[in-house]
């Protein structure tokens, strides 16, 4: 069933080497079809100069025909030909610029999908990239002398494309920089945005990571010469560098914030390296049944609230193997909260999705010495099927699909083998750490995800489509995952006063219960309108919903609760019933 709201009016302002001339190249991957899209790239400025060997890259949204690639010629042009109808996502790369979408309000933000017509040729699209940023400085060591050969970390704050959390992501092509001979360090191609500088000396822990502080006694002993030992009988103090967050801590809670404007250059961000107390962690990991099974590791891993910014940025902890009677150890640990989690069966090497043993404990480090025993304990198994509200997809479409459960502070997912959906519509984990997950799917059928769209999810009678899968000890689960070809959704056309569509916005569909604006909510969601104005939101819940036209979002902003509370007086308000599409037309500015 359609139904179709009256048309709205709306004022929304929300801030939330030379080579001889060639032709423009264009894909070579096969693709039926007659449209062309085509156009030139410029480098941002008023000039208006071409930007030459740009990689540009054409996706079709609804994933019903392969990416293309393409590579501008001297004067900045580039074509595609051979194109099925559809929407499609246009992007430009170049080392030290920016990614630039087309229709994009600003460089590394999202794009307007193109709609293109079977034989319809569109020629004349138009994309700037602009120069990225940089952050410079010199690391030192505690002496103050140049630290050379440190890899630094330039992160920029944003949102964990998963889970929805507040994190470090890195931005753009830039991954990391090693100081020089002087400790310097340059990161370029920086788009717009705050960040958070991080140096961070490698550390193994396996033994070799600590310097021992020597007495006044020793050092004096030193002086004459004489050979110096550590009395058997006291305690060896021992440090070693720890990571430094920028202007110089070791706690990513009172880390600065850089700005950086577009193109701006920060020189000066220098850090001096910090020797902190460390400690060893050691153990005795134990089976219940006496033996312990091959494939058995033991890492040390972030905890506490910061865990999720450290894993993003890069410090997600150390790893040993034990020894054949189960001992582990790591030395130079630094002070902070932890987690030491034993796991059997998993990683590279094991056999896929057999049943898995873990253990796990938290602890906290200041310092001293810690012994942590572990005993391994069985996997939760989880079984699960897909059933559908609807027409049914083929067998062989079916086992195109698959899961997958991202434990939280990762944005990653283990793996494990598990997942994998059969002709039946059923899949397992064979073995699942106790946690709260969430879970993504990939359907590689040709236009499945367009057919079908996740309506809900089920797992031992608790609710596992909005909240948390949570996994316990003990308790193996049943899951069942439903999808549907009649979804939920919105879709409308958004214009500007004069009839035009209004292409320069992003459209927020967020619920009025502010109980759902949480991090990865199913009920924000966000989109572009097509270079048409038209729009579509589906697999949403039902229920009561505002829907709002901000001139520019950051990319995972929507999970910010403090920006859905000021986008709410400009918004339209929606019902949205299961299994409908409700028609929202609306105008933008007024008039």
């Amino acid at each position: 069933m359609i139904r179709r709201a009256h048309v709205l009016l709306l004022a929304v302002a929300c801030g939330a080497a030379v080579a001889a001339q060639q032709p423009p190249r264009d894909s070579t991957r096969p693709v039926a079809g007659t449209a062309t899209i085509g156009g030139r790239v410029f480098i941002d400025g008023d000039a208006q100069r071409p930007a030459r060997r740009v990689r540009v890259t054409l996706t079709n949204v609804a994933k019903a025909s392969p990416g293309l690639t393409a590579t501008t010629d001297d004067n900045g042009a580039f074509v595609f030909r051979g194109l099925p109808a559809g929407r499609f996502e246009l992007q430009a790369f170049k080392n030290a610029y920016l990614r630039a979408s087309y229709g994009a309000s600003r460089p590394d933000r999202s794009g307007t999908p193109i709609v293109v017509k079977d034989g319809e040729t569109i020629a004349n699209l138009q994309m700037a990239i602009a120069h990225g940023g940089a952050i410079t400085g010199v690391v030192r060591d505690g002496g103050g002398r140049p630290a050379p050969g440190l890899s630094v970390r330039v992160l920029k704050l944003g949102y964990n494309a998963v889970s929805g959390e507040r994190t470090l992501v890195t931005p753009g092509s830039f991954n990391a920089a090693v100081t020089d001979d002087r400790g310097e360090y340059r990161a370029f191609g920086l788009p717009p945005g705050g960040y958070v500088v991080v140096v961070a000396p490698q550390v193994s822990g396996r033994g070799n990571d600590a310097i021992r502080v020597l007495t006044a006694a020793e050092v004096q002993q030193a002086l004459r010469g004489a050979a110096v030992s550590a009395p058997a009988s006291s305690p060896v103090a021992r440090v070693n560098y720890a990571p430094v967050f920028y202007p110089g801590t070791t706690e990513i809670g009172a880390a600065a914030t850089i700005p950086v404007a577009l193109g701006e250059e920060r020189a000066g961000i220098d850090i001096a390296m910090q020797l902190v107390p460390t400690a060893t962690i050691s153990g005795i990991v134990s089976s219940p049944t006496g033996a312990l099974p091959p494939m058995l590791s033991v890492r040390l891993v972030p905890a506490g609230g910061g865990a999720e910014m450290l894993n993003g940025a890069g410090l997600r902890g150390l790893s040993a193997l034990p020894t054949v009677d189960g001992r582990y150890a790591f030395s130079g640990v630094a002070p902070g909260s932890y987690t030491v989690r034993a796991t059997v069966g998993t990683g590279r090497g094991a056999p896929p999705n057999t049943p898995i043993q873990w253990a796990a404990a938290d602890v906290n480090v200041s310092g001293q010495d810690l012994d942590v025993p572990l005993v391994l304990q069985p996997g939760v198994s989880v079984a699960g099927r897909v059933v559908f509200d609807g027409a049914a997809p083929t067998p062989a479409e079916i086992v195109q699909m698959s899961f997958a459960l991202v434990p939280p502070a990762s944005g990653v997912a283990p793996s494990s083998g598990g997942g994998r959906v059969d002709a039946e519509g059923k899949f397992t984990f064979a073995g699942v750490t106790p946690d709260s997950y969430r879970f993504t799917t990939t359907w590689n059928a040709p236009n499945a995800t367009e057919r079908w769209t996740l309506k809900s999810s089920a797992a031992n009678g608790r609710d596992a489509f909005e909240a948390p899968l949570r996994v316990s000890s003990g308790d193996p689960l049943n899951w069942t995952v439903t999808f549907t070809d009649k979804p939920t959704a919105v879709a409308g056309v958004l214009k500007e006063p004069g009839g035009r569509p209004a292409t320069d916005y992003y459209i927020l569909v967020f619920s009025t219960d502010r109980q759902h604006w949480t991090p990865g909510s199913r009920r924000v969601r966000m989109t572009r309108p097509a270079t048409d104005g038209s729009y579509s939101v589906k697999g949403l819940p039902a229920g009561e919903y505002f829907l709002a036209a901000p001139a520019d979002l950051e990319s995972g902003e929507w999970n910010d609760p403090v920006l859905l509370d000021q986008l709410v007086r400009a918004s339209a308000r929606i019902t949205l019933r299961d299994g409908e599409t409700t028609t929202q037309d609306f105008r933008v500015g007024g008039g």
